[in-house]
């Protein structure tokens, strides 16, 4: 009798290799529902369709290096993986367009347009010029915003080196600098750079500036700027264009119906590659969340303990302390002892208790069922076996 399989594929499907000296070699199985988001959504393995969804356009920095837009219910796919993101908004006004931003004056600063490569594949680029000695010389956003004491604020800007490779983010309550401005290293190179500060009072302006080199530079000296943006957030989100009025980007949802992907009974492991730019607003990032009939089951990043955790109504299980930003990859594994959780390969939460009710339902990646929640970071090589894989198993993925 013959299987049609070689021995190497036999390994994969049983799990092991036998050598030559008789030993077990563990091999990786080959999974029962594979989705690698590379660069799409399409299954390897699996059944159904997977649905995406964002209400809106949104860019993404493609595998090129260039600043793209994607079109509504378009998903973007950057060299980390899919990029699943929450709500942001973009209060920088006309954040595209240097030559209206806020600086430092006309009598020691001049903001040019001329020809170049921009970041968004565009031929023109701005320069700032110190003309005339001054202490700080900048281009930035200056807003009317209400905001409340204790909010987060992050700046952020493509600038890359004129004649001089350094220089400093600066972000400002009204008119009091918070904390210290922050140094910069410029290369030939566009690169995006950011600054986050949490506020110390209300206030209804906010100001953030990036600097040529620090105090006093010389007459003479140049950086090159492109798109900025100012968002309540403790991190920079994809970039949003603005032109007059402030922009809010849509959420990103990716989500499959577990019919014939998620097995019936306790025996499964689910393992995604990922990482996270910061904690979500509501402090909850989830890598995914599964829906089965009147039950849940989550994997998710909770701000309150600064750990990840695996989870399903009354049980919930820290696997590792992480804090993003951070990326991993991440396994768990469901048996009849319960639930065990991996991290780059190595057992962090031994087997505990956590029945598994069975039922077919919608599995989310990167988000929980709404518009909260978001990963805000990639995610990448989704799989699911529908087996208990042995450590050793997992040390292969």
């Amino acid at each position: 009798m013959t299987t049609g399989f070689s021995i190497k594929e036999m390994a994969k499907l049983v799990g092991q290799y036998i050598g030559k000296d008789g030993s077990n070699i563990p091999v990786l199985p080959h999974p029962d529902f594979w989705m690698p988001l590379s660069s799409n959504i399409n299954l390897l393995e699996g059944f159904g369709d997977v649905t995406f969804t964002r209400a809106g356009p949104a860019t993404y920095t493609n595998k090129s290096g260039e600043l793209t837009t994607a079109a509504v219910d378009e998903p973007r796919f950057e060299k980390e993986g899919i990029l699943i993101e929450g709500e942001g908004t973009n209060e920088s006004l006309d954040s595209g367009d240097p030559l209206v931003w806020s600086f430092s004056g006309s009598d020691n600063t001049l903001v040019t347009a001329e020809a170049g490569q921009n970041i968004d594949g565009t031929n023109t680029v701005h320069k700032v010029e110190v003309i005339a000695e001054g202490v700080y010389i900048f281009v930035g956003a200056d807003e009317q915003i209400n905001s409340s004491e204790g909010d987060t604020w992050t700046y952020s800007v493509w600038v890359k080196e004129g004649n001089v490779s350094t220089g400093l983010l600066g972000l400002f309550d009204g008119d009091i600098l918070l904390g210290e401005r922050e140094e910069i290293q410029l290369t030939s190179e566009w690169q995006r750079f950011s600054i986050t500060r949490a506020l110390p009072n209300d206030v209804s302006r906010i100001r953030a500036y990036v600097y040529v080199e620090g105090g006093n530079p010389a007459v003479g000296s140049t950086i090159f700027v492109s798109s900025q943006q100012l968002e309540q957030l403790p991190f920079a989100s994809s970039y949003i264009p603005t032109e007059g009025s402030p922009v809010t980007r849509a959420a990103d949802k990716l989500v499959f119906n577990s019919n014939g992907n998620v097995p019936s009974g306790q025996a499964m492991t689910v393992a995604l590659d990922f990482d996270a730019a910061g904690y979500s607003p509501d402090g909850l990032n989830r890598l995914f969340s599964y829906y089965p009939e009147g039950d849940s089951f989550l994997c998710y990043l909770s701000e309150t303990v600064g750990t990840l955790r695996i989870g399903k109504g009354g049980y919930i299980y820290s696997i590792q302390d992480m804090i993003p930003p951070t990326e991993g990859t991440v396994a768990v594994a469901l048996d009849s002892r319960g639930v065990s959780g991996y991290v780059d390969g190595q057992q962090e939460l031994s087997p505990q208790p956590m029945p598994f009710n069975e039922g077919t339902g919608d599995f989310y990646i990167g988000s929980l069922t709404n518009e909260s929640r978001r990963l805000f970071g990639h995610i990448r090589n989704f799989r699911i076996w529908h087996q208990t894989l042995t450590n050793e198993q997992i040390k292969l993925i």
